[in-house]
């Protein structure tokens, strides 16, 4: 159950000790990973609750497993030295740090939750996740577990918390313990965090998407796709006829611009038959990922890296 008091949760944070290690990190994260998949049952029902709430989407045990499986592929983990270059005297190389206490700002998308967490435990930083309640029964039952595996792992319960409140502004407030924000969804709310945070901020618009409709290629795919449950921001050109909660826009242009300026970045589609205009939109269009006549979710891909949230050190010591 997440504290009703973000003092008391901060207060508590920097009470840990942290005595953590290569061997111990890689453990729970994998301990971690077990207990979602033996509680996923409990995870079906949470989340159907979620869902008769029309507060949440529906879970895939198949991106949880591929959060976990794209981990293991990290080579940074706290307390980490890489040899890079030796000479007769001395060895050169890096050591992988914790950056301290984060604050996540998140609408509350389970998959990020996750994801954030763990890689901010691989480098040894606590995360503090502020949500504003969406998916609240899936997401508090998956802060519990974690929270039971670090426990039985003599770890502190507390390197995870979940925050759920509608005012952020009060949270920023808080900051005199706080080394780190990352701010994850649609570009005005990055900027309301971005505005009034006293210490460095990371931004993503991890699983917000902007897809822009020149014309209908194929209705009923286009259908599909919102019917998925993502984060959609439809830019509709004005002369279309189509029964769809989207901005309208006179053109091309005009959608390239509100993207650049409004959209989350993440990831974006053009839905065209001419190809002049897709290779525009694929040149001009700012997000890192871009499809044409496809869903804009070709990978759900992150955009925060674990190198982002570790401090990296170089160092030197005699042979």
């Amino acid at each position: 159950m997440e504290d009703k008091n973000i003092s008391n949760i901060i207060n508590q944070v920097i009470l840990i000790n942290n005595n953590l290690n290569a061997k111990i990190i890689l453990k729970v994260l994998k301990d971690i990973e077990n207990s979602i998949l033996i509680n996923y049952e409990k995870f079906r029902e949470a989340n159907k609750i979620d869902l008769k709430n029309h507060n949440g989407f529906p879970l895939d045990k198949n991106i949880i497993t591929n959060i976990f499986k794209n981990l293991q592929k990290e080579n940074i983990i706290y307390g980490k030295v890489i040899t890079s270059s030796k000479d007769e005297t001395k060895i050169y190389g890096k050591e992988y740090l914790n950056r301290g206490n984060v604050l996540i700002f998140n609408e509350g998308n389970f998959y990020c939750l996750l994801e954030i967490f763990l890689k901010n435990f691989l480098v040894g930083n606590t995360s503090i996740i502020v949500s504003n309640g969406y998916m609240y029964g899936s997401n508090n039952l998956l802060v519990t577990i974690i929270k039971e595996v670090l426990k039985s792992n003599d770890l502190s319960p507390d390197y995870l918390n979940l925050f759920v409140t509608d005012d952020s502004s009060k949270v920023l407030e808080e900051y005199a313990n706080i080394d780190l924000n990352i701010v994850i969804g649609p570009r005005d709310y990055q900027r309301s965090i971005i505005e009034k945070s006293k210490v460095p901020v990371l931004t993503s618009g991890y699983l917000n998407y902007d897809i822009y409709i020149d014309e209908i290629i194929n209705a009923e795919f286009i259908k599909k796709i919102l019917s998925l449950g993502l984060n959609l921001t439809i830019y509709l050109k004005e002369d279309i006829n189509m029964d769809i909660d989207a901005i309208k826009v006179s053109g091309l242009e005009e959608a390239i611009k509100m993207i650049n300026y409004n959209g989350s970045l993440y990831a974006s589609s053009i839905f065209t038959s001419d190809s002049k205009k897709a290779s525009q939109f694929i040149r001009n269009v700012k997000s890192k990922m871009i499809s044409v006549n496809a869903s804009p979710n070709i990978e759900e891909l992150m955009d925060i890296k674990v190198s982002d949230l570790s401090l990296e050190k170089t160092i030197c010591y005699p042979r």
